[in-house]
Parts: C-alpha cells; structure tokens; sequence
C-alpha cells in the first residue's frame, strides 16, 4: 500500500528489536533495495502479479541511483494472486508464518491483508488490491515485530481504473515487470508533504507523466478513507493499534479544546511556526517566492505547481484560494491523531508562513473545509487584511 495511505512511512518501523533486517534497523541502501525488488520482480512465477510502488519505483524505473536509504520494498499484488505470492516465497525459502497477516490473532475473518517476508536481509510487503464497485480495495497489515503493534488496514479508493493504478515496464536486466504507475507514486509521494520525498518526486518529473492521468489519479486520492478494520487488543488487549504516544498527543489536543481563544491560538502558533520551520517548508516557500520575484500573484501561482498544491485567484492581487489534496500533517500521517482540531495549527502555519515572506503585509486565512472534518480536500481562503497596499 502507499505508504501514506496508511501513515506507515511517518512511523517507520521505529521499534527495535533484535535480528531485524537491515531496512527496519535503519533503511536498505538502494543496491540493497534494488537487488530485493529484482529478485522477487524477475521470478516467472510472479511476473504479471506484483507491481512495485513507493520510492524505489522511479529509480528502478528510470536505472538511476536514488541515493539514499529505503525503508523497505512495497508491491501491490491482485487479490486473486497473493497464494502465488506466498507459493514463490515457501519454494525460495522466504516464507515466514509470523509475518503472514492470515495467522494474525486480531484476523478472526482469516481475511487476505498480505504478507511480509525478508529478502536479502531487506524487508519486502506484499498488499493485495481489488476492485469493488469502482472503487479500489488496498489492504495492509501492520505487524508487531516492525510497528510495536498488529493491526489491519483497509484503504477505499473511489474512481480509479486499474490502468491508472498498475502497468507494466521493460527494465534491462529482467524484461517486462509490473510497476506501480509514476502517476500513482507521485499522487501519493505529492500528498505526503514530506520534504524527503522532493527526491523522488523529482526523478517521477524528469521521467515524465501523463498530466491527464495524473489529474484522474490525484482527484480519486484525495477522496480516499483508510479505516482500522482489526487490531491486537481487539479481544481485550491494547485499546488502539497506535504507538503510544498517539495517547500523549490526544490529551494535548484535549487540554487545548479547554484553553480560551488567545490561549489556544498562542499553542497552535508555536506548534505551527516549529513545524513549519523544523520540516524545512518555511525555505522551500522562500525558494518559491525568489522565483516569483517576490510579487505576491506569482508567488501563488507557483505555488499552485507544488505537488498536491493547487491555487486560484479569487481577487487579483488580493485574495486566493490554496488547496491540498489531502492532508499533510506529519501527526496524522504518523497515525497520531486524526482530530479536526488540529486544522486550526494548519491555519496558523498559514499565518505564520505568509507573515514571514511578507512582513509588511497583513492577511486573513479561513479554512474552507478540510480533510479531517469530512472535506474532499484541505481548501484554505487567503485574503490581504484592510490596510494592507
């Protein structure tokens, strides 16, 4: 599943424990990652069923090095092929009963969520996918060992054909495999809104897309629902398949719920500037503005090119609308919290932003509607205050 799909790239495999292979230590260097993904790509048996995705896929793609490390290997796999899967994986040797989601305590349905095996020392998933009235089904399991918790996840994707989803490429060394489409990587890589993912996003451009493919393939992410369908505890253990300072989190969003206004946008205004600042968006918004010539209108329609960003002048030179096609909180991406509240600090780093690039000027950010209170996307409305030349 793409990894932002279900927030698992934000809590990467962040629990120790011994014998892990080297990518849940810490990340697969890329000859490690690419050697992985050629050997289960370039099996016969398996040719046609699975597809690579995530970020190794533009650079196996384009036969570049990425040049940095990879937190494991994603395939998406059809429904109907995974026993092919795990066949392959028993006949090498791969196949891993305690990383199989069929033999998980919370799946009482024995449903299908996959299977994990390690390649070559590097951690490699195995989703299936299907389709239900035209909506694509991705299904992923979180497993113990690699997240602190076993939970299953179930990811609804509306209006997305699967030639928009998977297709097939003809790499050198192994002929024809499957891969995630570049549309459907950079559509997820866009929506994440992390600054690691420039890279990726960068080799997807230079390759190149199909812009009316990549329209069809944003529009249908962005109304995507990923829903916790089991997890361990469900039966009488832990309450949420959440790290648990998601239960740290929830009670400051909780005590801030109960701040006045003044008290409450002070919190959020730190928590925002920090955010902004730490995640490094506060210069790549002033990279922005440089190109724009430091005129307010340029600045956003570049800004309106920035992946998973679109922009519209509502008034010439005085107010626009930026929008985002899901949501780019690093605590909801994490699986921290999934709280409306928290669209108060997207607000305010708004604010905060705006107010750095353009310190002579006042503005006004509403919030149009947002992913986390039931929106289709993450719409804001920008207006230069009274006064403001």
């Amino acid at each position: 599943m793409h990894r932002c799909e279900t927030g698992r790239e934000g809590r990467a495999l962040n629990t120790i424990v011994s014998n892990q292979p080297e990518s849940a230590a810490k990340g697969a260097t890329f000859a490690s990652a690419r050697a992985a993904a050629l050997r289960v790509m370039g099996a016969d048996a398996l040719r046609g069923a699975v597809f690579l995705e995530g970020g190794l896929a533009p650079w196996l793609a384009s036969g570049r090095d990425s040049g940095r490390l990879h937190g494991d290997v994603d395939f998406s796999v059809r429904l109907r092929d995974m026993p092919a899967v795990r066949e392959w994986l028993a006949g090498e040797g791969l196949y891993d009963r305690a990383l199989d989601s069929l033999d998980l305590a919370c799946n009482a349905s024995r449903a299908d969520f996959g299977v994990h095996a390690i390649v070559g020392g590097v951690l490699v998933s195995f989703c299936p996918f299907s389709f239900d009235g035209g909506a694509l089904i991705q299904r992923n399991a979180a497993l113990r060992r690699f997240e602190g918790f076993d939970a299953l996840f179930e990811a609804r994707i509306p209006g997305i054909a699967e030639k928009d989803f998977v297709e097939t490429r003809r790499l050198p060394s192994v002929g024809a495999v499957g891969f995630s489409t570049l549309e459907a990587c950079r559509a997820a890589k866009g929506a994440s809104g992390r600054p690691k993912d420039a890279a990726d996003i960068g080799e997807i451009d230079r390759i190149g897309v199909d812009p009316a493919r990549l329209g069809r393939v944003e529009a249908a992410f962005s109304r995507m629902r990923v829903e916790c369908v089991a997890h361990e505890g469900a039966e009488g253990g832990s309450p949420d398949p959440v790290p648990d300072s998601a239960h740290w989190v929830r009670g400051v969003l909780d005590a801030a719920a109960a701040l006045d206004g003044p008290a409450r946008a002070a919190l959020f205004g730190s928590c925002a500037s920090r955010c902004i600042v730490g995640r490094g968006l506060l210069a790549r918004f002033g990279e922005i503005l440089r190109d724009a010539g430091g005129d307010i209108g340029a600045f956003f329609s570049l800004l309106g090119g920035e992946p998973g960003v679109s922009t519209e002048a509502l008034v010439p030179g005085r107010a626009w609308a930026m929008e985002y096609a899901s949501c780019t909180c690093p605590l909801v991406a994490g699986g921290l919290a999934d709280d409306p509240a928290l669209c108060e600090c997207s607000r305010r780093s708004a604010l905060f932003v705006l107010g750095k690039l353009f310190p002579g000027s006042a503005f006004e950010v509403g919030l149009e509607e947002t992913v986390l209170s039931g929106g289709r996307a993450c719409r804001f409305e920008i207006r230069l205050g009274d006064g403001t030349r």
